[in-house]
């Protein structure tokens, strides 16, 4: 009994040492990348949350710091709805197209399609793309995919930045705060089950260089304009409940409003009143995206019930087990939720 414990010991300590020595290849070739270009783009998902830009931010701040001559830009098309230290760097444009940049790196997403749509030119380049990413799922078109399924995309650039550069790094003031929103955000203020022990030690090493205010921060990024009013009576006017599954939609995006407003509306009610019903466990809701005869999914779970990840994946999405994200192609709202619940029925435990 002892001969065979120690003998899975010694298995789990091998497997621990080879995944750390392809981590370590992997920081190495990531500092290469880093080193060898003379311009950056940093990018992310489209409707980036806290996270998305938190993690941007930090690795823009740390490159800099260690390359100061480097050309390093945020894009993004839209600025966070809260206060962040340097989002003054965020360039907010229509649309992502080339520029001089010869590294392209992705955060909190699996890849660049997932950051792009169809009408913006840097969806079919050609350049170098890293991704730095916390999801389940991943985009096998990147050059280098740095994930170690940590909480968030702001604790895996932390990370990450401090084992490529090391003692040079200075964790400042605005690089504390900056990670310490993130990791709040994506952990719903450390709820999520993706929280470990090593986010806790993180998030108090940094809460010691510049303490944030969970309170006030989660209060102000959890605001939404005042025209998602109208979105949030229909989404609840649309709920239908199946066991112990819910879902609600909005079947088209009224002229002359921002989707922005029907997107925030949508992520108040699968986050706090989908799963708070009795009975409801989980569920998803779908919404207009701005491409016609297309439409965005999100899905949501609470722990024990169901993967909601494998139906993102089923629909070309991804994300978390308890919290995924997809698209789907349809002429109108009945055939998008019938997609939906094709998927469900096919590979729901």
């Amino acid at each position: 009994m002892l001969y065979y414990s120690l003998t899975h010991i010694c298995i789990i300590l091998s497997l621990i040492t080879f995944i750390k020595n392809i981590m370590d290849e992997k920081h190495k070739l990531l500092k290469k990348y880093i080193k060898e270009a003379n311009s950056i783009l940093i990018i992310s998902h489209l409707g980036p949350d806290p996270d998305a830009f938190c993690s941007m931010l930090l690795l823009k701040e740390a490159i800099k710091q260690i390359y100061p001559n480097k050309v390093v830009k945020i894009k993004a098309k839209q600025m966070p709805n809260f206060n962040i230290p340097t989002m003054k760097d965020i360039e907010v444009v229509e649309k992502l197209e080339e520029g001089e940049e010869d590294l392209i790196i992705v955060t909190d997403m699996t890849g660049i399609l997932s950051c792009t749509e169809n009408n913006d030119p840097l969806r079919e380049t050609k350049k170098r793309i890293v991704v730095i990413d916390h999801h389940s799922s991943k985009d096998d078109t990147a050059d280098l995919i740095i994930n170690e399924k940590r909480s968030s995309a702001a604790e895996q650039v932390y990370v990450s930045v401090k084992e490529i550069f090391g003692g040079e790094l200075e964790i400042t003031k605005d690089m504390s705060e900056i990670t310490q929103y993130g990791i709040i955000a994506d952990t719903h203020r450390f709820l999520y089950s993706l929280t470990t022990p090593e986010t806790l030690r993180i998030y108090a090493d940094l809460r010691e260089i510049s303490p944030v205010n969970i309170e006030t921060f989660t209060y102000n990024s959890e605001k939404f304009p005042l025209e998602s009013i109208q979105y949030l009576q229909i989404l609840i006017k649309n709920i239908t409940i199946i066991g112990d599954m819910a879902y609600t939609f909005i079947d088209k995006q009224p002229e002359g409003k921002k989707l922005a407003s029907i997107r925030r509306a949508s992520g108040f009610i699968i986050n706090n009143v989908l799963r708070q019903i009795q009975g409801v466990h989980w569920g998803f809701t779908v919404k207009p995206s701005n491409k016609e005869n297309n439409w965005e999914l999100s899905f949501r779970s609470t722990s024990g019930y169901q993967t909601v990840r494998k139906f993102a994946e089923e629909l070309n999405g991804g994300g978390h087990d308890l919290a995924s994200g997809a698209g789907t192609e349809a002429k109108t709202i009945e055939e998008a939720i019938d997609n939906v619940l094709k998927v469900i029925n096919k590979l729901k435990n």
